[in-house]
């Protein structure tokens, strides 16, 4: 369990997130072309979410190398990514307005909390890694004078495992062929606008 967030709180993240896809899987409207950027960004969210996975070694270390030299959250990145896939599909503005405001609210308030609880645990080396790495953006890899780990940080597939990173995957690429099986039901419809 993260020590940063209740397990209450992971769960209803995780359980609403599953329910707010869900309700756009129902009314999405898979078409080509849009069916080939959504996918391939359900894909890159979920590779990215993977990506850090191997790194991080939540509430013992703090993860300096891999995406968290580009940015400080790059597992709710990824999910964020998978999220504008989905949105892809549904193509409604009231559903897009919904994913917004979920994920704004949601891991918004999670960051909030993460990044207090880091800086508590880590105190001067989370604060400068904080002034040196944006919160969202990949970009820090653009920062020449980055925070380096002490000691050399290494991805192993072992981490993904132990962070619970392959059953998130599996969901993950299975939702996207949900999308290509519907769009196959409904007889390959092309997107009108």
């Amino acid at each position: 369990m993260n020590r940063f967030e209740g397990r209450s709180w992971t769960r209803l993240r995780v359980w609403s997130g599953l329910v707010l896809a869900g309700i756009g899987t129902v009314v999405a409207s898979p078409c080509v072309p849009r069916l080939f950027p959504a996918t391939f960004l359900m894909v890159l969210g979920a590779a990215w979410r993977i990506w850090a996975a191997g790194y991080i070694h939540k509430d013992r270390v703090l993860t300096l190398a891999g995406p968290y030299a580009g940015h400080r959250h790059p597992l709710y990145f990824g999910t964020f990514l998978v999220g504008v896939g989905i949105a892809l599909m549904v193509h409604t503005l009231w559903f897009w307005g919904l994913y917004v405001l979920y994920f704004l609210g949601v891991y918004g308030y999670t960051i909030k909390r993460e990044e207090a609880a880091l800086a508590k645990q880590f105190g001067a080396v989370y604060r400068d890694y904080q002034e040196r790495i944006p919160l969202w953006w990949p970009l820090g890899w653009l920062n020449p004078i980055r925070p380096k780990p002490e000691e050399p940080q290494s991805w192993r597939w072992s981490q993904v495992h132990v962070n619970r990173e392959i059953p998130t995957t599996l969901i993950i690429l299975g939702w996207a062929g949900l999308f290509w099986v519907l769009w196959w039901i409904k007889g390959h419809p092309v997107c009108v606008s």
